[in-house]
């Protein structure tokens, strides 16, 4: 068993609104609110950056891609 494990890929705000077709302002809205993938702040201060785990996002979007598939057969 190794104990190495992949390092996390992080994104940024705007790497995350191209992935999910959105602006990078909606993004920023979404996290305003508590909504929105799982981020962390990178740095310290009013100018503290949100990333993304890649990982994190994937899992996000599997909850909600179920959305808007009901009645379809």
């Amino acid at each position: 068993m190794s104990l190495l494990r992949p390092l996390p890929i992080f994104l940024t705000q705007g790497q995350v609104g191209d992935i999910l077709r959105i602006t990078e302002r909606t993004v920023q809205k979404w996290r305003d609110r508590g909504f929105g993938p799982p981020y962390r702040r990178l740095g310290h201060g009013p100018h503290h950056k949100p990333i993304y785990d890649l990982h994190a996002l994937q899992t996000w979007l599997k909850q909600y891609s179920h959305c808007g598939e009901e009645g379809s057969a």
